[in-house]
């Protein structure tokens, strides 16, 4: 179960806090996770950042969804859509590209924007680059904080696993979207979170 704690102690709690927020398990855990620390008087100001890559025939339910779970948190959303242009690098790359375009537009000096990303993103993440042939310098997972735009990106998350936030946001009985892509196996980390993962859980 999600230490709010842990989440609290990353975070200023006297400059805004953005959260990226896709709909999905990982975000719409995050931003429960702090709507409730708002509540408590831990966090002063926090607002939600949808990005609609217009990528999916699903892609504008999924902004509805992000909608109305802001609606019932009350908190402040943005919506930000972007068109995407594959690069040599594919689809998966160029769409985060698109994305972070947008945070680093959007945070302003000292805010704060929390990603999602958990411990079986480390996991994957490390795997991928390890498949790429990196170097021993490459092989680390997301970073826990870095400078985004004039702020600072922070992932307080990454201490829990996906089971963890499912089982979060199941007992409070949170709607959360499923993108039909993730599935999908043709993109490289998605091969690795539904082939390779499963055979590891499996194992360790």
């Amino acid at each position: 179960m999600l230490d709010l704690n842990i989440i609290s102690n990353y975070i200023d709690k006297q400059q805004v806090v953005y959260v990226a927020f896709s709909g999905g398990i990982d975000s719409v855990a995050l931003l429960y996770a702090c709507s409730v620390l708002k509540k408590d008087g831990r966090l002063n100001e926090l607002k939600a950042i949808h990005v609609n890559h217009n990528l999916s025939i699903n892609a504008k339910l999924w902004e509805d969804h992000c909608i109305n779970i802001c609606k019932k948190l009350n908190i402040e959303l943005t919506i930000h859509n972007i068109f995407i242009e594959t690069n040599k690098d594919g689809l998966e790359s160029a769409a985060r590209k698109g994305r972070y375009d947008v945070f680093n537009k959007v945070v302003k000096h000292n805010e704060q924007l929390l990603l999602g990303h958990h411990a079986d993103d480390v996991a994957e993440t490390i795997l991928f680059r390890l498949f790429r042939g990196t170097g021993i310098d490459g092989l680390q997972g997301p970073k826990l904080k870095r400078k985004i735009g004039e702020g600072t990106l922070i992932r307080p998350l990454l201490k829990f696993s996906k089971k963890e936030l499912l089982d979060f946001i199941t007992t409070n009985k949170i709607d959360y979207i499923e993108d039909e892509s993730n599935k999908e196996s043709n993109q490289d980390r998605n091969y690795i979170r539904n082939k390779i993962m499963p055979l590891i859980h499996e194992r360790w």
